[in-house]
């Protein structure tokens, strides 16, 4: 369960017993970073009735006591555990006074652990820096080598030795350790895992790594990233920033906001800018790619023009770039770009990724129009991609045909579209946009197959757009020029009922078996609903609104994969069973039941409420729906 806040002082002893008897820890104000050493702490939560204990979220069971460690100035402990999934903390001196959850945070939330299978786990804290991990979550690993003893080891090459154990507090996968402690002198490290040199990196070709301390009391920074598995060691001290997480914003073509202190003396700023992608931050440096610095002018806050449209980033300052150098952003927006500061050597200090889409609607104004549109039979296509460097028109006979034909797109650098013009005999036929393009979260350029965010039809699941015309009369049901709107003096007027197109149908034995929770179960005009519906029309009812009908990114469209609850099993069981809860569980992911709140594409209607989803006869079926409605007298609007 999640954590929950703190209620009113005077009710503190009564919300901590309530919430330690239905299993969820407590949290206490937020402590000030620096507090007195704990002379206990305990790692409380769900393994304690596993361990010993006599229940869980017990701050004083001395069954789950880490031990202090006082050569590493850390608490640590193992415990073996059954197979299970769990929830703990860390609290001090026996108490709920002072508690540290996920990601070292003050009365921060619960950390998960999950046990596929029994094993032993070992759990750690850091006082320093309120760091609470186990080794299942996360990498356990320690700095090993020729300089431990100097660290207060009890000798070298000691992987169980914690004084270098490698904390990953910010959770981005990398796992770091600092020392001053270190003579000047040449040494080698590794990293070992899980306190064993059962598995251990260090050079790409397995050999240890060597390093040099200039002079005593120089910083040393070992980093070890848990993914690529690579090592870093530098006397530059740890690398500042980080690019995987985007700080800044541009926000017209020659300023970009960062938040930032002032300046050291000295300090410079660059914009660097990768095609391809591979910007990579090292301690001291930008490597990776084809780095080309473009020089950026601190230039204070940001400018009030921009604050007013922007005010988030009144706190911000503004970096700008040379009139000269303006002519190049519309190609700098196609690859990877990072700003930096430097200091008077040249070293980088901080960093960060850029958000682009501010600069983006500046230099790309467009108010046209998007997706599939049509003058008389003939379609043109079109998307706003001001960043691809390639944009071309996969089109399909069907939703199910392997090949495709290729139509180029033609790119327009005012608006930043792509347009494809078509012929007449397109209509009908199935559609994807492949675009090379850079992508951040890979951190390269990549050849993306995707659909259209415009489309107004679509195959089974939303794996193709389709071409169609909405003025297309097969796409209408018969009246639907001449159908009027029921009568609203005004919008205070209305009066509305929420409404599921497929709950309101689903179980109702007075609609056709195909039609029901579909579009076409409105339009069975004597059924048990609609019946309903009417009356309460009658009664003073304006409008329905209809919960999202727009397609839905988490519902299976085929009908023939659907699983559903045994309805009458469940109807014997008593009123107090957890049976009725298990079954819905053992099949949520594969049933049909969603509320629609994960849209995908906004102008397309939801397949699964039509009785064909490969197509546009959602389309009809859905204007069927609110012909029916309106012809029972009520206006329809849509969540």
């Amino acid at each position: 369960m999640p954590s929950r806040p703190n209620r009113l002082p005077w009710l503190t002893a009564v919300v901590v017993a309530s919430l330690l008897l239905s299993g969820v820890a407590p949290v206490p104000a937020a402590r000030a970073d620096h507090t007195d050493p704990p002379v206990q702490v305990v790692i409380p939560g769900t393994i304690q009735s596993a361990l010993g204990c006599s229940g869980d979220w017990m701050p004083a069971c001395a069954n789950t006591a880490l031990t202090y460690d006082a050569a590493a100035d850390l608490w640590w402990g193992r415990f073996d555990l059954p197979a299970g999934e769990y929830e703990y903390k860390a609290a001090l001196n026996g108490a709920w006074d002072e508690n540290y959850g996920l990601g070292a945070q003050p009365g921060g939330a619960n950390i998960p652990l999950v046990l596929a299978a029994a094993q032993t786990v070992t759990f750690i804290y850091d006082h320093k820096t309120h760091w609470v991990m186990d080794s299942v979550g996360w990498v356990l690993a320690t700095v090993a080598g020729s300089f431990q003893s100097e660290l207060g080891c009890a000798e070298d090459w000691q992987p169980a030795c914690l004084i270098g154990w490698m904390q990953d507090a910010d959770g981005d996968g990398v796992y770091s350790f600092s020392t001053t402690a270190l003579p000047a002198g040449d040494y080698e490290a590794k990293i070992a895992i899980n306190q064993s040199w059962d598995e251990s990196y260090g050079a790409a070709n397995g050999d240890n790594l060597p390093f040099t301390v200039a002079s005593a009391g120089k910083e040393i920074y070992f980093g070890y990233n848990a993914e690529t598995h690579t090592v870093i060691i530098s006397d530059q001290g740890a690398p500042h920033g980080d690019l995987g997480k985007a700080q800044a914003q541009w926000l017209a073509p020659d300023t970009i906001a960062w938040k930032l202190d002032p300046p050291a003396d000295g300090a410079t700023f660059a914009l660097y800018f990768a095609p391809e992608g591979g910007l990579a931050l090292e301690p001291g440096q930008i490597t990776g790619g084809e780095a080309l610095p473009v020089a950026l002018t601190f230039a204070g806050s940001v400018p009030s023009s921009l604050a007013k449209l922007n005010p988030q980033l009144t706190s911000y300052s503004a970096l700008q770039l040379a009139d000269a150098d303006l002519a190049r952003v519309p190609d700098l927006l196609k690859g990877q770009v990072a700003v930096v500061e430097l200091n008077a050597e040249g070293k980088v200090i901080d960093a960060t990724s850029v958000q682009i889409p501010f600069v983006l609607d500046a230099l790309y104004p467009y108010t046209g129009p998007l997706g599939v549109t049509y003058a008389g039979a003939v379609p043109t296509v079109r998307v706003w991609a001001p960043t691809a460097r390639n944009v071309s028109l996969l089109l399909y006979a069907d939703s199910t045909t392997a090949t495709a034909v290729t139509v180029p797109m033609t790119w327009d650098a005012a608006t930043g579209v792509w347009t494809a013009a078509g012929a007449a005999d397109w209509t009908g036929q199935f559609y994807l946009f492949s675009v090379e393009v850079y992508v951040p979260s890979t951190g390269a350029v990549e050849t993306n197959l995707v659909t259209d965010p415009y489309s107004f039809s679509l195959s089974t699941n939303s794996l193709r757009s389709q071409l169609v015309n909405l003025a297309d009369p097969s796409l209408m049901p018969a009246g639907w020029d001449a159908l009027s709107k029921p009568a609203l003096a005004a919008p205070e007027d209305g009066v509305i009922y929420e409404l599921h197109i497929r709950d309101f149908s689903v179980s109702d034995a007075t609609v056709p078996a195909a039609e029901r929770g579909t579009y076409l179960a409105f339009t069975a005009a004597d059924s048990a609903g609609m019946r309903h519906l009417r009356a309460l029309a009658a009664a003073g009812l304006t409008t329905i609104h209809l919960l999202p009908a727009f397609d839905i990114a988490s519902v299976e469209e085929d009908k023939s994969t659907w699983q559903n609850v045994d309805e009458a099993a469940l109807a014997v069981l008593p009123p107090d069973s957890d049976k009725q809860q298990a079954a819905v569980a053992a099949i949520r992911d594969s049933d049909p039941f969603n509320w629609g709140y994960d849209p995908f594409h906004y102008t397309t209607p939801e397949g699964a409420y039509s009785t064909d989803p490969d197509g546009s006869a959602r389309i009809l079926e859905f204007r069927q729906m609110v012909q029916a409605l309106n012809q029972a007298g009520l206006r329809v609007v849509m969540d």
